[in-house]
C-alpha cells in the first residue's frame, strides 16, 4: 500500500529537503536575485496547473473544465502566490505564505486521494499532485526563510480571515465552472443542488462520514448557524486556524517578542 511505504516516506521527507537545499542556494545572493527565483518557481507552479490537459496524460483531450480552475485552497493558492509575492499586502503574504506552506506539506503528508492504493497505481496523477504541491511548499515557505516577508507575531488573526476570503473564491469558482457546464457531473440547471453535492472544502455541510467532525463544531456553533453553508462551520475554523497561525507566527517572528521583552525590562 501507499501509505507508509518506503516510497510514501521518501516523497514527504524530501520536501524539506528540497526546500533546504534551495534555500542554502539563495540565502547568500542578493534579495532581487532571491524573489526573481522564487518567483520563476511560483509561475512554473501557475503555468502546470493551468496546461494541466497539455502536461499531463490523465488530462489530455478533456479541454478547457474546473480543472484548471481555482476549485480548492491549494489551487487558489498556486494561483494567486506570484501576484502576492510582486504586489501583495501584508494581509495577502501572510495567509498565502503561511497556509501555502502548512496546505503544501499537508497534502503530501495525508493524501486522502490515494487511500487504499498500492504505489505502482499511483501513475501520472501522483507526478502532478506531488510537483504542485511541492513547489507549493517551497515557495510558500522560501519569503519567510529568506526574509522577504517579516511577518510579525500579532497579525496572526489575518489568516483566518483571508482563509474565509479564499473559500469564498473558491465557492464563487464553482459557482461559475457549474453553471458553464464545466464542471464535470454537475447540473448546470441546479447550482446549488450541486454544490451540496460536491460540498468544497465542507462549506455547504459536514463532510460525509465524518460525524465526530460535526460533533466537535456543533460545540462552538449556535443552534441558529447550523445547516447554513459557511456559517455552520465558521467559528471553529476561524478559531482553530488562528490558533495554529498564533504558534507559527510566534516562531517566525522571535525578533518582535524579544523587542517587546526588552521594552517591558527597560519600563
Amino acid at each position: 500500500m501507499y501509505y507508509g511505504s518506503p516510497f510514501y516516506i521518501a516523497s514527504l521527507v524530501a520536501l524539506p529537503i528540497l526546500a533546504g537545499l534551495i534555500y542554502a542556494v539563495l540565502r547568500r545572493r542578493g534579495k532581487k536575485t532571491q524573489r526573481t527565483v522564487v518567483l520563476i518557481l511560483m509561475i512554473l507552479n501557475t503555468a502546470q496547473h493551468f496546461l494541466k490537459p497539455l502536461i499531463y496524460p490523465q488530462y489530455w483531450g478533456t479541454g478547457f473544465s474546473s480543472i484548471v480552475s481555482a476549485y480548492n485552497m491549494c489551487a487558489v493558492l498556486i494561483i494567486f502566490s506570484p501576484f502576492v509575492l510582486l504586489w501583495g499586502g501584508k494581509f495577502f503574504k501572510n495567509f498565502v505564505f503561511f497556509v501555502g506552506s502548512v496546505a503544501g506539506i499537508a497534502a503530501v503528508a495525508l493524501p486522502f486521494w490515494y487511500i487504499g492504493m498500492d504505489v505502482s497505481e499511483l501513475g501520472w496523477d501522483y507526478a502532478r499532485f506531488y510537483i504542485c504541491h511541492a513547489l507549493l511548499f517551497i515557495t510558500s515557505l522560501q519569503p519567510l526563510l529568506l526574509g522577504l516577508h517579516r511577518p510579525r507575531w500579532h497579525e496572526f488573526w489575518q489568516v483566518g480571515l483571508g482563509f474565509f476570503l479564499a473559500l469564498g473564491v473558491i465557492l464563487l469558482n464553482d459557482m461559475i465552472f457549474i453553471r458553464l457546464g464545466l464542471y464535470p457531473g454537475t447540473d448546470s440547471a441546479d447550482i446549488y443542488g450541486s454544490l451540496l453535492k460536491m460540498n468544497p472544502c465542507g462549506v455547504m455541510a459536514p463532510p460525509a462520514g465524518l460525524h465526530w467532525v460535526a460533533d466537535i463544531v456543533k460545540v462552538f456553533t449556535p443552534d441558529i448557524f447550523w445547516g447554513i453553508p459557511f456559517l455552520w462551520y465558521a467559528i471553529p475554523l476561524y478559531l482553530g486556524v488562528s490558533l495554529i497561525a498564533l504558534v507559527l507566527f510566534l516562531l517566525a517572528d522571535r525578533t518582535g517578542l524579544r523587542s517587546k521583552r526588552m521594552k517591558k525590562i527597560h519600563r
